[in-house]
């Protein structure tokens, strides 16, 4: 037996659990919703709702490079003296930034947002 939900739905289930209703914020929710319905249809396979297991296997961030902090010790998103020798603070920044991103997309499942990323944590 079934039961298809919606986004409400998805939201309600977090929201309203004593254990998780802190843990992440709507656009978090609605990134991985997304993330589910686009993988349901890719695979042509129905995925079961278990709140536990999504808590325990996908994390939000802010950025690519608090994920990667929280993952390793080494710091595979500096750029070499050469590279960031002509790139001011905001540049600097960004394409740290991309080199994270890198980083943890060939480590693992990225789901980037407006507001942040996700990942499935390993």
């Amino acid at each position: 037996m079934k039961k298809t939900i919606s986004l409400y739905d998805f939201r309600d289930a977090f929201k309203s659990s004593s254990t998780y209703k802190d843990n992440f914020t709507y656009n978090w929710l609605d990134a991985l919703f997304e993330y589910f319905e686009e993988l349901e249809e890719s695979t042509g396979q129905e995925l079961d709702f278990d709140m536990v297991s999504i808590c325990c296997e996908y994390s939000e961030y802010e950025s690519a490079i608090d994920a990667v902090n929280d993952h390793t010790e080494d710091a595979p998103y500096l750029l070499d003296e050469d590279e960031a020798e002509w790139l001011d603070l905001w540049e600097l920044s960004q394409a740290q930034e991309e080199k994270a991103l890198e980083w943890l997309e060939y480590n693992t499942q990225v789901i980037t947002f407006d507001t942040g990323i996700i990942i499935q944590d390993f």
